[in-house]
């Protein structure tokens, strides 16, 4: 499990950030073992929402808005970047991109996608519908 790897990975305290993180529980169980833990996801209403599920599940993980494209607020602050379920939405340049990006927030990226065995509880989208190609130029 991921969070037994970045339990053991990081030191007490060990700073991480949670790139697209979503509800934020996964966010939220691991600053309950010591980790600080800011989770971040560009839609407003689903941080605001993280930030419930954070205080239902104690700990004290704190959530911002932010676009995965560009983390510049967050460069050179943590141990770890973190994200799952998020890059293979992409095509391969952006999804470097991406990559590269989380890579300037932290020393270590730890990356998580799906596998044929991964079990879903809600629909499965695919960002690259959409005008994903134009964001490729901001990683040349």
């Amino acid at each position: 499990m991921e969070s037994r790897a970045i339990r053991k990975a990081l030191p007490q305290g060990g700073r991480i950030l949670d790139v697209g993180c979503g509800a934020g529980a996964f966010t939220s169980l691991l600053s309950t073992y010591g980790l600080e833990a800011v989770g971040v996801d560009q839609d407003a209403e689903v941080v605001a929402h993280a930030r419930q599920v954070a205080g239902l599940l104690g700990g004290d993980a704190t959530f911002e808005q932010a676009d995965a494209f560009d983390l510049s607020p967050f460069h050179d602050r943590f141990d770890l970047a973190y994200s799952i379920g998020v890059v293979e939405h992409f095509d391969r340049d952006v999804t470097v991109g991406l990559i590269k990006e989380q890579a300037r927030c932290a020393r270590h990226v730890l990356v998580a996608i799906p596998t044929r065995f991964t079990k879903y509880s809600a629909v499965i989208t695919d960002e690259r519908r959409g005008s994903v190609g134009n964001s490729s130029s901001a990683f040349s």
